[in-house]
């Protein structure tokens, strides 16, 4: 049975659009990284309006000023921190190093945009 062009070029787009990912920004820590500087460690936005905790063995708690979030965590290969919390909200976040600072991505389907500046801080 022949495929016409057009259904088989549609087909390929659509599958495209659904299995292609942004390549990594080329400051985007690896994962080896990200287990030593984030891992272990506090993170907290710009503002101070935003605490992550990420304890070692895959804990996450959170606190943004009203209310504490708390969850698991997973290092993905690539580098990115996936996290899901007990109210069932997941996300994954990318650390991006450019010069001197390190700068927080939201990196989820449906959720791609820059978080700002973030220092890292003892648990």
């Amino acid at each position: 049975m022949r495929v016409p062009r057009a259904a088989l070029l549609t087909a390929l787009i659509a599958l495209a659009g659904t299995t292609a990912s942004a390549a990594p920004d080329p400051g985007a820590l690896t994962a080896a990284e990200a287990r030593v500087q984030i891992v272990g460690h506090s993170v907290v936005n710009s503002d101070k309006t935003m605490t992550w905790y990420y304890h070692p063995g895959g804990k996450l708690e959170g606190d943004d000023g009203r209310n504490s979030h708390a969850g698991t965590y997973t290092v993905q290969p690539d580098g990115r921190l996936c996290w899901k919390e007990n109210d069932g909200m997941a996300g994954c976040f990318q650390y991006v190093r450019k010069g001197k600072a390190l700068i927080l991505h939201r990196v989820d389907p449906g959720h791609q945009f820059e978080l700002g500046p973030v220092t890292v801080g003892p648990l």
